[in-house]
């Protein structure tokens, strides 16, 4: 059952609430999901009989505790406790108890009950509540984490609301004890280390702090009350009303962990024994906030199919010598990439047991090191049209595995963090990988013309010598930011592991338990094996994923699909205003991802966010089609134009297009986690990613309809 931990941090008046700062850290720094918002109420009456003189009363004294929680909040809990005769006012008195529970909507009229009509034998003593409750999943839902301010006064009390101190919650589902039964001390001082992991590096000091563990039934367990005993049900009311009653005492000697909490774990570990370290050690850094390292390779990594598509003038020069190649080799180059990454997308989506994304990671930036530094080789070698063809189409396949490793490893990860905008900042990566290779398109094509004297002219010399060196510029330096980003990758991917601990970094899960175990001779709590070890996940059916995420999936589907179309088009268009076609192509590439950007950018503003209506999304998908006619009124293959505008074709189709499809997209791959389990959130991450490319796919091969046009 699971393992609930309530940490009472008292503040004096002069005391800064660390209430929003801490808050702010976790959301910021680790990956979670917000749930519903926490809340308590509580009120605590004594027996008029415990009120007289220790020395004179040798009569039981009596506790009525009324309890209110966000967790069942159509039920309040009252609870009466029969200290032993003599015994102090504090929660740790041993004495007989009992527990019922009343509908939440009679609350009110049984403390009224209680402080006026039985005010004879019932004294109200404190009343606490908690106010900028906030709950949080961390790790795909193993632990739950709750905070809030609890405050003393208000309701049926005269005395002013003012702050007692901060209550902290916090459950990890996979633990295994009896219900009901309190937390021992390796299992608090596993809690208290998970705490000071969340706290360290917030600035947050938290003093004094005063612990109580018990095993409580799973939230999720609640909805079949009646073949469960009431001591089961029963498990978290009591542990609240245990650690509530015990705020009214200075000191709780029972449940005090004797170190504090400053950001670190040095104080905590002189309390822990021997025995309690590895548990502790392990579960303290199953929470690790999302490294730099994510950061650096989604935004430098460049995508080659991208790349192939800013290159679009040096591969017509290339071609220009056979006409069926030439107007369609751009529509060949897309489905053999989005063919490749589907097929390697489907087979990636169904190796979810024992998958090493760190390792998918590496493979992809090695090849694509690879494809780069060969195409820049290439520039050099001359060859027939249909040979460098069939070269092309190869470097392209072998770019599209390397893309399917990365999307597939990224989406996994991303979503199985359980935080959308870590999906988002994924999707913005792209987007910027996008923007860079037209615009470096552009610059070699503007140094290598201005070395040969600007103009255009007719001689085929002076033009292969152009196009091809700014070939090779535009290859090399894309080799080079690829072997750059594998060796960043590397670098951040040893000194994350080194610092954090991250268990699937390096090794798998199964292995940094055999050396811890090997190292200590334990055999380490089998509840922790299985949540941290991969492959103990079974496989989630794609249908599973589909029904729960249809319209998303379809979306998603849909909105690429109509995206596809954009290459063909752009290498067809040409400028009405003269502007050379070797910069004109990039130029059109680089608006339309500077609208992909900003359309997934947007994303980041809840205010336009679609993810809750799904259907509304797939009618917008479908929307898009309108840009396929728009299309049509521009200058193709210089015929003419029925807007004679290129800003019309840059500054409204191209960027609207490009606008739609980065939020559209953004919004389908971030909202998928928000629909299933949370052990299903990253096979719905490779799930949405399988669409993606499917639905790049058939627009690929539906493009090659437009060839012609």
């Amino acid at each position: 059952m699971p393992l609930t931990g309530l940490f009472l941090v008292p503040l004096t008046p002069a005391s800064t609430n660390p209430v929003q700062a801490l808050v702010s850290h976790i959301s910021l720094n680790f990956p979670s999901t917000l749930l519903s918002p926490y809340a308590v109420g509580y009120q605590l009456f004594a027996s008029t009989s415990s009120l007289l003189p220790d020395a004179q009363s040798q009569i039981p004294r009596q506790f009525c505790q009324l309890l209110s929680t966000s967790h069942h909040a159509a039920t309040t809990y009252v609870g009466v406790t029969r200290s032993s005769t003599g015994a102090p006012l504090v929660p740790a008195a041993a004495g007989e108890s009992s527990l019922i529970t009343i509908p939440a909507s009679a609350a009110d009229s049984f403390m009224q009950l209680l402080s006026n009509k039985l005010s004879p034998l019932w004294a109200h003593r404190q009343t606490l509540s908690l106010d900028n409750g906030t709950a949080l999943s961390l790790h795909r839902g193993r632990f739950t984490f709750r905070i809030g301010e609890l405050k003393q006064g208000g309701r049926i009390s005269t005395s002013p609301q003012s702050l007692r101190g901060v209550l902290i919650e916090i459950t990890d589902e996979a633990a295994a004890g009896p219900i009901g039964k309190p937390g021992r001390e390796e299992d608090q001082a596993m809690l208290k280390a998970l705490l000071d992991r969340l706290v360290e590096g917030s600035g947050v000091a938290l003093d004094q702090v005063r612990l109580s563990a018990r095993y409580t039934e799973s939230e999720g367990e609640n909805k079949d009350r009646a073949k469960r005993s009431d001591h089961a049900l029963w498990a978290l009311a009591e542990l609240y009303m245990h650690v509530l009653r015990g705020a009214r005492a200075s000191i709780d000697n029972s449940s005090r962990i004797g170190c504090n909490l400053n950001g670190g774990h040095r104080d905590c570990k002189r309390d822990l024994t021997s025995s309690s370290m590895p548990a502790t050690y392990s579960l303290s850094h199953e929470l690790q906030p999302i490294s730099n390292m994510d950061r650096v390779k989604r935004l430098f990594r460049p995508e080659p199919a991208n790349m192939f598509l800013a290159a679009a003038p040096y591969f017509q020069h290339r071609f220009r010598t056979n006409k069926w190649i030439l107007n369609h080799f751009q529509a060949a180059e897309i489905s053999t990439s989005t063919i490749g990454n589907l097929g390697s997308m489907i087979i990636l989506t169904n190796l979810q047991k024992g998958a090493s994304y760190p390792k998918r990671i590496s493979s992809s930036l090695i090849v694509t090191t690879a494809v780069f530094a060969i195409l820049a080789l290439s520039t050099r070698v001359p060859a027939s049209a249909p040979a460098y063809f069939a070269f092309t189409l190869a470097a392209m396949l072998s770019s599209s595995i390397a893309t399917a490793l990365i999307q597939n490893g990224l989406f996994a990860l991303s979503v199985g963090f359980g935080r959308s905008e870590y999906t988002q900042a994924i999707m913005t990566g792209q987007a910027v990988a996008g923007v860079l290779p037209p615009l470096a398109e552009m610059i070699s094509v503007a140094v290598t013309s201005g070395k040969n004297g600007g103009g255009q002219g007719d001689d085929d010399n002076d033009d292969d010598g152009e196009v091809l060196t700014s070939a090779l510029v535009y290859f090399v330096t894309a080799t080079a930011i690829s072997v750059a980003a594998l060796f960043a990758f590397w670098y951040l991917l040893q000194r994350t592991a080194r610092r954090q601990g991250i268990p699937s970094a390096v090794k798998p899960a199964e292995d940094e338990f055999a050396a811890d175990d090997a190292a200590t001779g334990e055999q380490g709590r089998p509840s922790t094996r299985a949540s941290l070890a991969a492959s103990d996940k079974p496989p989630v059916p794609l249908s599973t994923l589909f029904r729960k995420l249809r319209f998303l999936a379809l979306a998603v589907f849909v909105c690429f699909a109509v995206t596809m179309v954009f290459p063909v088009f752009t290498v067809s268009i040409r400028s009405v205003s003269g502007i050379d076609f070797a910069i004109f192509a990039p130029l059109a590439f680089l608006v339309w991802n500077i609208g992909d950007l900003v359309g997934r950018l947007s994303t980041l503003s809840p205010a336009i966010s679609l993810t809750h209506f799904p259907f509304a999304l797939f009618c917008l998908a479908v929307a898009r089609l309108v840009f396929i006619p728009l299309f049509f009124l521009c200058n193709i293959k210089g015929r003419g134009a029925v807007v004679h505008s290129d800003f019309f074709y840059l500054g409204v189709v191209q960027f609207l297009f490009g606008l739609t499809n980065g939020y559209l997209g953004s919004e389908c791959m971030m909202g998928a986690g928000q629909w299933v389990a949370p052990d299903e959130a990253e096979a719905a991450g490779g799930f949405m990613g399988l669409l993606l490319v499917s639905g790049l796919t058939t627009g690929s091969l539906l493009s090659f309809l437009l060839g012609d046009v």
